[in-house]
This record gives C-alpha cells, sequence and structure tokens, in this order.
C-alpha cells in the first residue's frame, strides 16, 4: 500500500520543480501580454502620428 502511494504522487522534488515551472511560464505570459500591449499603444502612436502628416 505505501508502495502504490509512493508510487501516486511525485516526490516533493518533482513537485517543487512543477510549481517552479508553472509559476515562472505564468510571468513568461504576463509578461509578453504586458510587452504585446505597451508595442500596440506604441504602434496606435505612430499611426496617429503619420495620420497627422
Amino acid at each position: 500500500e505505501a508502495a502504490w502511494t509512493a508510487a501516486r504522487k511525485p516526490p516533493s522534488k518533482l513537485r517543487r520543480e512543477k510549481a517552479f515551472n508553472d509559476e515562472k511560464d505564468a510571468m513568461r505570459r504576463e509578461l509578453a501580454v504586458k510587452t504585446i500591449r505597451e508595442l500596440r499603444g506604441q504602434l496606435a502612436e505612430h499611426a496617429d502620428t503619420a495620420a497627422k502628416l
């Protein structure tokens, strides 16, 4: 029974690594979204400037 439990849940090191990687992915995704928003904003500004010329 103990062997089955051990096989069922990964060792804490793997769990920690997975949590760390999930967190890193989330941060990377947030950064990408922020970057895209900023670039879109800059693009809109350039379009406005070009329209005024």
